[in-house]
């Protein structure tokens, strides 16, 4: 139950929205599918003067692919962004993290991208997806528009914390080249729980099963999202071998110094866990099923 008195506001257009934002400033929470904010208001842990909903907000609805740059609205929800023909083509990785979250049909048919990033909760999916493909984050506010790559966004220290009086308006990754493959590996103990741990990646890979590149990134096992530039150092220029997987998952739980901590799972489990869905994710890159068409 929400025990304490906000202003609500429900603009028509970005314009206004935006506006508003300028006037509430750091008093403004903002409200999209909801799947965040408002729980927080119930359990109190947000008191907000105003909430902004930006639900009529059609301009931040859109999904497109052109010229090798998949852009995706901040209002894009997870059903959507799921089933949308021309993510799954252009950007799987994002398509098959979005079908898995948890929670079920109303989380994902209400839940949007936007607030995922804006939210940068460690156990929301999308977060270790688009640092792995290295996604920038389109912010607006009256004064300015600017582009912040999703890992130094998440990072939350200026100059590119979300500031007072912005808004997610979109997030764009470049679209991976024909022929790599993908694959996003989690860990939940129901469909109702939040992420434990997932694994993202994208490779190319050789028919001879060669890594000739590769992007990965965990989320949920820390604070904010980890790139493994050491696990992508060790792979990259080999062939998969038993070896190989051993010594990536090893590597990986030597880089999480610091895993979290909570009701759900323990920092040690979580470690452990870590390292067996990168071997999990890594194998699963001769499989054909996760290939960029």
């Amino acid at each position: 139950m929400i025990s304490h008195a906000f202003a609500y506001e429900r603009p028509e257009s970005l314009e206004q929205g935006l506006s508003l934002l300028a006037e509430y400033g750091s008093e403004a929470g903002v409200v999209s599918g909801g799947q965040d904010l408002v729980p927080r208001l119930s359990l109190g842990a947000a008191t907000p003067s105003a909430v902004i909903d930006i639900g009529r907000l059609q301009e931040l609805e859109g999904l497109r692919s052109l010229n090798g740059l998949v852009t995706l609205g901040s209002r894009a929800t997870h059903r959507r962004i799921a089933r949308s023909a021309e993510v799954r083509e252009h950007c799987g990785l994002l398509a098959s993290a979005a079908g898995q979250i948890g929670g079920g049909p109303q989380v994902r048919n209400r839940g949007t991208i936007g607030g995922a990033v804006a939210a940068a909760n460690p156990a929301y999916d999308y977060l270790p997806c688009l640092v792995a493909l290295e996604a920038t984050v389109h912010l607006a506010s009256v004064r300015s528009h600017r582009a912040v790559p999703i890992e130094q966004l998440l990072d939350g220290r200026a100059p590119y914390a979300l500031e007072p009086g912005e808004l997610i308006t979109e997030i764009s990754v470049v679209a991976p080249a024909r022929g790599q493959r993908f694959t996003y590996e989690k860990l939940k103990f129901t469909d109702g729980c939040s992420l434990i741990v997932g694994v993202a990646c994208v490779a190319d890979v050789d028919e001879d099963g060669t890594v000739r590149s590769l992007q990965m990134a965990i989320g949920g096992a820390t604070e904010t999202p980890l790139r493994l530039a050491h696990v992508e150092t060790l792979v990259g220029g080999n062939a998969i071998t038993l070896e190989l997987l051993d010594a990536a998952a090893e590597e990986t739980r030597r880089a999480l110094t610091e895993p979290l901590s909570d009701v759900m799972a323990d920092g040690a489990y979580r470690r452990r866990v870590a390292g067996s869905l990168v071997r999990r994710a890594l194998g699963s890159l001769a499989d054909s099923d996760g290939v960029a068409a």
